[in-house]
């Protein structure tokens, strides 16, 4: 069974993309906020037309990362009842805030995939965001250029990992690639 948490308030309509294509195996949770509780009139008759179960989640807001905190609780909650083995995790996101579910979940055996839309679509970063997300992993904004050149640079995280040692030395190249190792899922290598 395939389940898609949906971050509404951050892919709106974009992030149902594909949810057509879906089928009685699936389960679609909506969190939503009174800040983002609008649908286009197609976005309404995809998710009736929808063979996937629709799941509605008003999240209560007023701090910052309220859905956020509300979604990945659910994830949680839901990977406890059906961690069989059969069934399959996507947060529906642009918010990359996420990305450390992905390797918490990855050390007990669960694969939780951080995705774009329900379709699958990988999140495409711009430069300036990766930079951004880089400074904040790494605690290091003065720094965070190079290493983001090195990620684009390297083909695995192998690679990633030696370039990182050559340029800042062993001890703080190992620092540096456990704190971005979450942004790098799409490079072969553990």
């Amino acid at each position: 069974m395939n389940h898609y948490l949906i971050d509404y308030e951050n892919v709106g309509s974009d992030g149902m993309n594909g949810i057509e294509q879906l089928d009685r195996d699936s389960r679609i949770y909506i969190f939503y906020t009174k800040n983002a509780d609008k649908l286009t009139f197609d976005l309404h008759i995809k998710l009736i037309q929808a063979r996937a179960e629709v799941f509605l989640f008003k999240a209560e807001c007023g701090q910052k990362n309220a859905l956020d905190f509300q979604l990945s609780s659910y994830l949680g909650w839901l990977i406890r009842g059906h961690s069989d083995g059969e069934n399959n995790y996507f947060v529906v996101s642009r918010d990359r805030g996420f990305t450390p579910l992905l390797p918490f979940w990855k050390a007990q055996g669960i694969t939780v995939s951080l995705v774009a839309d329900v379709a699958g679509n990988k999140i495409q970063t711009t430069l300036e965001e990766l930079t951004s997300l880089v400074a904040d992993y790494t605690g290091d904004e003065k720094n965070a250029p190079a290493v983001v050149s090195i990620i684009n640079a390297g083909k695995t995280k192998q690679a990633i990992n030696q370039a990182l040692c050559k340029t800042f030395g062993s001890k703080h190249a190992g620092e540096i690639y456990r704190a971005v190792k979450p942004l790098m899922d799409d490079k072969p290598g553990s």
